[in-house]
């Protein structure tokens, strides 16, 4: 039979061996809109979980629900729209075409509705991701035995307002110990002294995150002003959240000191971070335990106040044609190999690369100008901040 046959029986109802088909309706065929709104109401519906919720208590005029707020502020920061209030207009309009209602009507009561509630949303909603990492992470959830968790801390610039100023600036900036003694290296090394800048410090947010390494997903996070201590937030995060058993903390040499190590050995979690010279490291200790790569950090002011040394291991490897050292608090090469060890670091970049994303999208503009992304804004400029998490 020919194809030009072929084509005229379908046409009147027939297939090519002579079965009658049914006539296919063009009632059926559904919009790809439509169904990508579907598939992205049912995605959040499943994410987001109404049950994770049940016991929030707000103010008793509140007339919105946890997910509907979250759904609405999720498909706000997705939006690509020029200005803050016209990226909640497509919000709103996108959030009443998919679930039929919206959380509220105006980005004031959105940006008041955040700020009120973000405390008591935020650990839930970190709680609710932990778990479906846990639950459909498979292989990726734990490698080589280890929930593997990188910690990385950058600053997001904001617009320069007088509260973000006031709210977000370091109020001894120039003023400060560190910047006394730069200053003082480089008159004695005879440097010329730059010329202080005529405008305050720029307002700007510091983020410090912690990232599932396997799963490419941001697990919790802690944000502060400029001035913030990524180290410190590190350490905050680490006596409010709860991680789960054999979690390996990743990161740099800027997550390095006694007091950061011995807490994260407290809480009976472990980690590996690289050390450069400004790490003092000791070796064969009387009455400690010896071994291949084991060394201390002990350093004099923790020996004086009588506090142990922190046992650890020093692995040594090259990245091309550096060379790095990474000190761990597991002992036991079996438990984490040099070459497990080089894995992890290596899968740590990945955090860099996300935190670099995360300025990039969300660097708010100078007050007057707009933020680009290629030729895409981004957020547009004003005195109306956006409400950041705490």
């Amino acid at each position: 039979m020919s194809k030009r046959s072929r084509r005229e029986k379908r046409r009147e109802g027939g297939s090519s061996n002579g079965t009658a088909q049914p006539a296919r309706s063009r009632s059926v065929d559904r919009n790809p809109q439509q169904v990508n709104g579907s598939m992205l109401r049912q995605a959040a519906e499943w994410m987001i979980g109404e049950r994770s919720f049940d016991e929030l208590k707000f103010h008793g005029n509140t007339k919105w629900t946890a997910p509907s707020l979250i759904f609405l502020a999720v498909l706000w920061v997705w939006s690509d729209h020029d200005t803050l209030t016209g990226a909640f207009a497509q919000a709103r309009d996108l959030a009443l075409n998919l679930v039929g209602s919206v959380a509220v009507t105006t980005y004031q009561g959105l940006s008041n509705a955040l700020v009120s509630a973000t405390p008591q949303l935020l650990p839930l909603v970190w709680a609710r991701m932990q778990g479906l990492m846990q639950q459909h992470g498979g292989e990726y959830y734990r490698v080589s035995g280890w929930v593997p968790l990188a910690v990385d801390g950058s600053r997001v610039s904001v617009p320069r307002t007088s509260k973000n100023e006031e709210a977000l600036c370091a109020p001894n900036h120039g003023r400060s110990k560190s910047a006394k003694g730069k200053a003082k290296k480089r008159r004695k090394a005879g440097k010329v002294q730059r010329q202080k800048s005529v405008l305050p410090p720029k307002p700007q947010i510091w983020i410090t995150k912690i990232w599932h390494m396997g799963l490419r997903l941001t697990w919790c996070w802690k944000t502060g002003p400029s001035n913030s201590s990524e180290r410190a937030h590190f350490a905050e995060l680490l006596e409010t959240q709860t991680f789960p058993e054999k979690t390996l903390f990743c990161a740099d040499a800027g997550f390095v000191g006694y007091d950061l190590w011995q807490r994260i050995s407290n809480k009976k979690h472990h980690f590996l971070i690289r050390v450069g010279a400004n790490v003092r490291l000791l070796r064969h200790l009387a009455d400690c335990r010896e071994g291949h790569g084991v060394v201390y950090c002990w350093p004099d002011k923790a020996a004086r106040k009588r506090q142990p040394p922190i046992t650890l291991r020093l692995i040594e490897m090259r990245l091309g044609r550096t060379p790095i050292y990474l000190v761990t608090n597991v002992l036991d090469p079996e438990l984490l190999s040099a070459s497990d060890a080089k894995t992890m670091y290596e899968l740590r970049w990945g955090i860099e690369k996300s935190q670099a994303y995360c300025v990039q999208r969300y660097t708010f503009p100078r007050e007057g100008r707009s933020a680009y992304i290629g030729s895409r804004r981004i957020v547009a400029s004003g005195t109306m901040v956006p409400a950041m998490p705490a």
